[in-house]
């Protein structure tokens, strides 16, 4: 009954294209826990966005590492769920760019 898709199955093979062709870079410090004192003093967690804490849950914050920010790998289908996956990931990249929403 549901349509059929392939997309998570490229966008797996995209994160090991990448996985093997590119340098393990550390976690940015911002995703980084701070247990303890002397992480916080080092900076582990600082400027993390609690994504709760923001309207629709949608923080301004990149999670890649710099030398694979803004990369893309997910790439819905038009049919069924995906379609509407489709759409949020849009919104949220429009709502990101600071662009109006579109009208209907």
């Amino acid at each position: 009954m549901a349509p059929k898709s392939d997309a998570a199955y490229r966008a797996m093979n995209l994160v090991h294209e990448d996985v093997e062709s590119t340098i393990a870079e550390p976690v940015p410090m911002h995703l980084r826990n701070a247990p303890t004192p002397s992480m916080k003093q080092w900076g582990y967690g600082q400027g993390y966005q609690h994504a709760h804490k923001f309207e629709d849950a949608l923080p301004d914050m990149e999670c890649l590492p710099p030398s694979l920010a803004g990369r893309r790998y997910y790439f819905p289908t038009d049919r069924g769920m995906e379609k509407r996956i489709a759409e949020r990931l849009e919104e949220i990249r429009r709502r990101k760019s600071g662009d109006p929403p579109q009208s209907s």
